[in-house]
């Protein structure tokens, strides 16, 4: 079995190599629903390598300086895959602004063996240890991860325009705290 760990990203030293596996698996056509969900990303990290490079570098810088949290899914020392929290400034209308962010994806060939499952757990970690709770969107379509969310307690609140279909707006309190 390939050893598989949900990495910070202020643990990560050389991100050189990371980079050009990291590329290859955001542009390629199998991960174009990637595109869809998460824009930024793919921009921000399927382009030219010495400038993924780059970014990757300011990523780590800010999630040392600011309250956000960044991992990368690897397996077998490759990045497949991201998850974040953080809260950002704009959050849909139903969620209280005390509550984080949680962001993920796996990409293919790489989805189906539990990563995503591994990475919300990492995210929950954070979460319970820093948060009231936290929100997400999910495309509607997107069946596999609605799954995944509800399967960790997420609750459906609602639903909003996305950038090419609705998206369910889920949420997840933690319990075990009082606010």
């Amino acid at each position: 079995m390939e050893p598989i760990e949900v990495m910070p990203i202020t643990e990560i030293g050389n991100f050189a190599q990371l980079a050009a596996d990291y590329a290859a698996l955001l542009t390629h056509p199998s991960n174009k629903d990637l595109l869809l969900d998460f824009p930024n990303t793919v921009a921000r990290y399927g382009g030219e390598s010495d400038e993924a490079v780059r970014r990757f570098e300011l990523a780590r810088q800010r999630c040392a300086d600011v309250e956000r949290h960044q991992f990368l899914i690897m397996v077998d020392g490759r990045a497949v895959g991201n998850a974040s929290v953080d809260q950002p400034a704009e959050v849909p209308a139903d969620v209280s602004a005390i509550y984080a962010n949680a962001s993920l994806f796996v990409c293919h060939p790489f989805r189906g063996r539990g990563l995503g499952g591994l990475a919300l757990d990492t995210q929950l970690t954070v979460i319970r240890a820093n948060y009231a709770g936290a929100w997400t969107t999910v495309r509607a379509s997107n069946v596999a991860s609605h799954g995944l969310i509800r399967s960790r307690g997420f609750k459906p609140i609602g639903a909003q325009p996305g950038r090419v279909e609705e998206e369910v707006i889920y949420m997840w309190q933690d319990t075990s705290r009082s606010l």
